[in-house]
């Protein structure tokens, strides 16, 4: 009987502390709607700036909106999913963000896309954002940018933005 005990206590010590394979934050449950402040989205948390990008990748372009981060941003442990360009299963165009993206002198850090084991070939514009048109992003910071590629020569990549048309960038530094 204390072999058994100790078999399954064994058992459990090694589920526990086993490295749990990152999901992406668009997994169901990992979005949290932020609050509205008249025209402003105020971003507290790694939940909140992931529904941003659930909503642009369905179709929210966020037009006549500010997307304002109020905290620093930690996306360690989760693979991170572009902001525009992307419709959950494919490549879209006409999946952009064209607000105002206010860093607010705030970084967002441990951007992860892909990993070496399992490189991304899912996303054709990848970064933070994936596209934008018309959008304007201005005093933010992202470090610890980890994104890995499998097709690197017939995609476009960046820390902030994967590719746009008609922004406005303005970064903190």
């Amino acid at each position: 009987m204390k072999k058994l005990a100790f078999f399954f206590v064994l058992i459990v010590a090694l589920l526990i502390t086993a490295p749990v394979l990152a999901e992406n934050w668009q997994n169901e449950g990992y979005q949290r709607e932020p609050a509205l402040k008249g025209d402003v989205y105020e971003i507290y948390t790694p939940e909140e700036l992931a529904w941003v990008a659930k909503e642009v990748n369905s179709g929210n372009t966020f037009s006549g909106k500010t997307v304002k981060l109020m905290d620093d941003i930690d996306l360690s442990g989760r693979e991170w999913t572009p902001v525009g360009g992307w419709d959950g299963t494919k490549f879209d165009i006409e999946k952009y963000f064209s607000g105002t993206f206010d860093g607010n002198n705030k970084t967002i850090y441990n951007l992860q896309i892909g990993t070496s084991e399992n490189p991304n070939n899912t996303y054709k514009y990848v970064g933070l954002f994936g596209y934008l048109y018309e959008g304007k992003i201005k005093d933010l910071s992202v470090k610890n940018v980890n994104i890995y590629m499998l097709k690197i020569l017939i995609v476009t990549q960046g820390e902030f933005v994967g590719t746009q048309v008609h922004i406005v960038l303005k970064t903190a530094m």
